[in-house]
């Protein structure tokens, strides 16, 4: 989806990504209190945006014990958030092939395949997750935002649904349309989204964001009269919002913010250049990678 910024897509495995570097030879290995410790600091230096110590920290630990696989994990998490998306899709492939059935493991890979634009790929994971966690919050709320880069913005709605209040599911609702480049629906949602909350925040900067960013007058008066109408009872509901017969638009960068080993809180998504992506209002719901495992 052309412009996107959100849970991307970094093709590793299936489009020739590069091999990641070997290990190093003849590393001395490391006790396992030393481990714990050099683990604990890489998650503390992750967690404080001092990316490049903890590339290193866990870098070290991986090549020292490669089996272990919540370091490749970790590792994956932070060379993508490093801008490394082949090593760190690798290396999260690495972990998922020692512990396929673990849960955040298969959200932070369908996230990393959310971020590089293989919604797809992202979308199969996510719920991969769900049959392992069926009440992984984060999981279902990284499906959604899948499903609606897809196209598919009527299941995407009824996903998020299963975490969050109608009102929130509609502010997300259109920030996906407003990501896909459908600022149309985005308005509905986000006006249909303060017919139900009028304290909806995001959503009522979303839309007036929608307002200044648009040019075109036509347009802009049309926004106008879906603001005028909040309060109007016949406002369309959810069942008569247009989520059918949208085509997906190609993405090739989608954004949620990384979550740090023990922040769960949701970072503002970075814009990339296009009237869509110049809005910025952050998903409402929780959409992020796993917080380490407990």
């Amino acid at each position: 989806m052309c412009g996107f910024r959100l849970s991307a897509v970094l093709l590793c495995l299936l489009v020739g990504c590069s091999s990641p570097k070997p290990f190093a030879k003849n590393v001395k290995p490391l006790k396992p209190t030393d481990q714990e410790m050099q683990f604990d600091l890489a998650q503390a230096n992750e967690k404080d945006g001092q990316l490049a110590k903890a590339e290193a920290g866990y870098r070290e630990l991986c090549e020292a014990q490669p089996d272990v696989p919540p370091y490749h994990q970790r590792w994956g998490v932070v060379l993508t958030r490093n801008g490394k998306r082949e090593e760190g899709l690798a290396e999260l492939e690495r972990a998922h092939k020692q512990d396929s059935k673990n849960p955040n493991i298969l959200n932070d890979l369908g996230y990393a395949y959310l971020q590089a634009g293989e919604t797809a790929k992202a979308a199969e994971l996510f719920r991969k997750t769900l049959t392992f966690d069926p009440q992984n919050k984060r999981a279902n709320n990284n499906l959604a935002l899948a499903l609606g880069y897809e196209g598919d913005l009527k299941e995407s709605f009824r996903v998020f649904q299963n975490t969050m209040p109608e009102a929130e599911a509609l502010t997300n609702l259109g920030y996906v349309a407003t990501q896909n480049g459908n600022t149309d629906l985005a308005v509905k949602a986000y006006s249909r989204a303060l017919t139900l909350d009028p304290d909806k925040r995001p959503a009522a900067e979303a839309l007036t964001q929608l307002v200044l960013l648009d040019q075109n007058v036509e347009q802009t008066r049309s926004i106008a009269k879906d603001l005028n109408s909040l309060n109007d009872p016949s406002s369309e509901t959810p069942d008569e919002l247009p989520l059918n017969g949208v085509s997906p638009v190609k993405q090739t960068i989608v954004s949620v913010s990384h979550n740090s080993p023990k922040d769960s809180t949701t970072r503002k998504t970075p814009q990339t250049k296009s009237v869509s992506q110049k809005i910025n209002v952050s998903p409402s719901g929780k959409v992020q990678l796993s917080d380490r495992d407990k």
